[in-house]
């Protein structure tokens, strides 16, 4: 697999492919929340940010909660280790740009398991995003197409190397 660039928020990253056995690990652990209507809810959560919270939930607040229900349900039954498991995987496998410069830095400390950034530390939406760009990136043949088409933000790409 090519090499996989995206962007989010000001930072241009970019992910080393996953091998099997990790792919096959992560897919195990996230596919409940999946099939629990993950791809349900993508599409609802674009729309509000589109149009701003106060009016998407105005018509979908009962349709979201029927979506985030199960998700949440799903969500949390993921233990400390294995969510910690998850997002090491996807970012030991990533590098940003460092800024102003044209020079790679390694997104993830493994031995110290945090990341190389007070923004990731302390902002665990941009983590998250992160991560999952990567999972998106690496687990496409996994699931079907649309189910990634959902998301928005950083596009991946892959390129070669």
């Amino acid at each position: 697999m090519p090499a996989l660039t995206f962007r989010v928020d000001n930072f241009e990253y970019k992910s080393r492919a996953m091998n099997a056995k990790t792919q096959l690990l992560l897919v195990r652990k996230t596919l409940p929340i999946i099939a629990a209507g993950f791809g349900e809810f993508v599409p609802l959560f674009l729309e509000v940010r589109q149009a701003g919270l106060k009016g998407a939930l105005g018509d979908n607040l009962h349709r979201m909660s029927e979506i985030l229900t199960p998700i949440a349900a799903e969500f949390a039954k993921l233990s400390e280790e294995d969510s910690w498991i998850i997002l090491s995987s996807c970012l030991s496998l990533c590098e940003r740009k460092a800024d102003g410069a044209d020079m790679w830095v390694s997104v993830w400390n493994p031995g110290a398991q945090i990341a190389n950034g007070d923004d990731l530390n302390f902002d665990a939406m941009l983590m998250l995003r992160v991560a999952l760009e990567v999972f998106r990136g690496n687990l496409t043949n996994f699931f079907p197409a649309s189910l990634f088409d959902l998301f928005e933000g950083g596009k991946a790409s892959p390129t070669t190397p």
